[in-house]
């Protein structure tokens, strides 16, 4: 006789026999033992930069074998795996399942987020001409070379020069000196901030031509 039981913890069975020739019977007993399924705690350093480490942990201190499968075909049978330089397409889910000593399995899944650099450009130096008004105005946005939108300017060295408009500042006003601004984007998702400087030279001698004047 075929019995199926799906017990969700230990039980014992008794069962009795009977021959069918002389009747005689016979009691029996079955225990059937119920193994708790392995503790499996997934992690990860979650938000990462695109170029930084992605570290992948499991923590439940019960597996004797594990398996990891994650977005772009990744499969790793270390217990706490690494990717040496994240990009965009290792972001997604990552599930690790785990085996124990009794061959019982457990999966959990844990997301990870890689952010995208951001980019404000290169550090530019120039200069204007405050003594000659059509000459004395330059445009900080056009020196942002390959800059992302989206960032905010400041003055560093507290002149009050005007930048509300970055694309036309006007230093017609100004002493002579070295003023340096900033070009900030702001870094999501585990990455920093990126920040471009910009340093204008405002003469009011020895003028000649600036290859940045006026607006674009």
């Amino acid at each position: 006789v075929d019995l199926s039981v799906s017990p969700s913890d230990t039980q014992q069975y008794y069962f009795t026999y009977t021959d069918g020739v002389s009747g005689c019977e016979d009691v029996g007993t079955l225990t059937v033992n119920v193994l708790a399924n392995p503790i499996v705690t997934a992690s990860s350093n979650s938000p990462v930069c695109e170029e930084d480490q992605i570290n992948l942990f499991e923590t439940g201190g019960e597996a004797t074998a594990w398996s990891w499968t994650g977005p772009n075909s990744f499969t790793s049978s270390m217990q706490n795996p690494s990717i040496i330089a994240a990009n965009v397409i290792h972001a997604g889910d990552y599930t690790i399942t785990v085996t124990d000593a009794n061959a019982c399995t457990s999966s959990q899944t844990t997301t990870v987020v890689v952010g995208v650099r951001p980019d404000a450009g290169f550090n530019t130096d120039n200069a204007v001409c405050i003594s000659a008004p059509s000459a004395a105005s330059i445009s900080l946005t056009a020196m942002l070379s390959g800059a992302e939108t989206g960032g905010a300017w400041s003055e560093t060295t507290s002149s009050g020069v005007d930048i509300s408009d970055p694309n036309s500042v006007d230093f017609s006003a100004t002493e002579p000196g070295v003023y340096t601004f900033e070009y900030t984007l702001t870094g999501t998702d585990g990455c920093p901030d990126d920040i471009a400087v910009i340093t204008i030279t405002a003469n009011d001698t020895e003028c000649g031509a600036f290859p940045w004047t006026g607006s674009d």
